[in-house]
């Protein structure tokens, strides 16, 4: 606060957090934030310097970095500088071409990774039911609200509380995030924020198909060893991803360092999680489009930074407050329904896709010789019918299972909220009414 300058920050942008005004794209609340305490300059094309007085590096999405840039990056960390790195294994909000979806939305930051000795799959997603975010999907031709393990949810129990910039944040929405990990003679990676044991690393490509349901990723997902890490801060001894030296077609001025005892590396699975989509909503106040925050993503950006640069002290200060009060009992609810009555539907759904083809079959043949039935004909339709007919209405009833504790509770928490909490509050005011001492009618004394 003392500093006459803003600190400088210098932003190598791969996901659009600066808008796009031509497709009517406005600038991020993730940046609107940093620039008004940093002063940040965004970089492009080859990278063969710092601008100066940069204090942090942020890299957010990077794919196609050419070898200048991908040096002038090590070199960075080589010499102690601090750096940002929001790689996605698939970065939903990423656009292509005339505002259609991106035709590749991984980051490309691999040979980064593996001369640092860090692991991170580009190919893979974490999928948590633990920390699943509910989204509405349709699945086998019906709408559904359904937990989406690949779009986690973050509370306060998956956050290092240890971490200046995390210790005050209660909420962090990150969607289609990757992990990483190091080996056991790698460098010293921290996790800051790591999902459950129940977690799975599942495909990438099935992780953000909006078609697919996304319960199948739990099945389908690679089991791990121990809960991944999707935010993580690398320290200690790193050698250069340039073991060789400068390639000839950097302009890199410095002479090369060859390794590090004290690097200064952050790394988040998810840049998504920058953008205003995962973090804010805009309210409509007295015509006023006014951004209000559901979870603590902006804050985290805030207070990584202010750390990263070397201190911590308006960290305290973010993050005490978010639009989002989950109801944890309910979904924990949800989440046992889900698992106690799931393998009954996906069982009931594989028997009427079966049912339903075996009568495709048989319609072919009703047609054959004098168009009559034989009866075994006859008698094997009816019973696929009348069997399709069962197992739709035990469906139904495995569906209405699934929501009716989950209601009921919701209904309790209602009725608690709406009469008990008012009656009870009225009933001490009247208490404390009572016990209130009468005063005394003066009365007249005769003369």
């Amino acid at each position: 606060m003392g500093q006459p300058e803003k600190p400088k920050v210098a932003l190598l942008d791969g996901i659009g957090l600066s808008g796009n005004p031509m497709m009517g794209g406005a600038e991020q609340q993730s940046l609107t934030m940093l620039r008004e305490l940093y002063d940040v300059e965004i970089l492009s094309g080859d990278v063969n310097s710092f601008p100066e007085g940069t204090e942090v590096v942020a890299v957010v999405h990077p794919q196609g970095l050419t070898e200048p840039t991908l040096y002038a990056l090590d070199q960075w960390v080589m010499g102690s500088g601090a750096l940002m790195a929001f790689v996605d294994p698939h970065a939903e909000t990423q656009m292509g071409p005339q505002g259609m979806p991106a035709p590749d939305a991984a980051s490309d930051f691999a040979a980064l990774f593996e001369g640092w000795g860090v692991d991170f799959d580009a190919t893979q997603a974490v999928a948590d039911p633990t920390y699943a975010l509910a989204t509405n999907r349709r699945v086998q031709g019906r709408d559904v609200n359904v937990g989406n393990p690949a779009w986690l949810r973050l509370d306060a129990s998956a956050l290092d509380q240890d971490s200046p910039a995390l210790a005050r944040l209660s909420a962090m929405v990150m969607t289609t995030a990757g992990s990483f990990a190091t080996g056991e003679d790698g460098p010293t990676l921290t996790p800051l924020a790591t999902v459950s044991d129940a977690a799975v690393l599942a495909s990438a490509t099935d992780a953000s198909n909006r078609f697919g349901d996304p319960r199948d990723l739990l099945t389908s997902g690679e089991a791990v060893d121990a809960a991944p890490v999707v935010i993580a801060r690398l320290s200690g001894a790193v050698s250069s991803a340039f073991p060789d030296g400068k390639p000839e077609s950097s302009e890199w001025e410095a002479e090369h360092i060859a390794s590090t005892e004290a690097a200064n590396v952050l790394f988040s699975g998810d840049a998504d999680m920058l953008m205003d989509r995962n973090w804010i909503q805009k309210r409509s106040i007295f015509g006023a489009q006014i951004p209000q925050a559901f979870a603590n993503n902006g804050d985290f950006l805030l207070n990584a930074v202010e750390q990263m640069a070397g201190g911590a002290a308006l960290a305290d200060l973010r993050g005490r407050a978010v639009d989002w009060r989950p109801l944890t009992r309910i979904e924990a609810m949800e989440r046992a329904a889900e698992a106690e009555y799931r393998a009954t539907e996906q069982a009931l759904l594989d028997r009427i896709a079966e049912t339903e083809a075996a009568l495709r079959d048989l319609a072919p043949q009703e047609g054959a010789g004098n168009g009559l039935f034989s009866a075994e004909m006859v008698a094997e339709a009816e019973n696929l019918r009348a069997d399709l007919l069962a197992a739709r209405a035990e469906l139904r009833q495995v569906q209405y299972d699934l929501r009716s504790d989950v209601e009921a509770l919701q209904a309790s928490v209602t009725t608690l909220n709406v009469g008990l909490v008012p009656f009870l509050a009225a009933v001490i005011a009247l208490f404390f009414a009572l016990r209130r001492p009468k005063r005394s009618v003066p009365t007249r004394v005769a003369a």
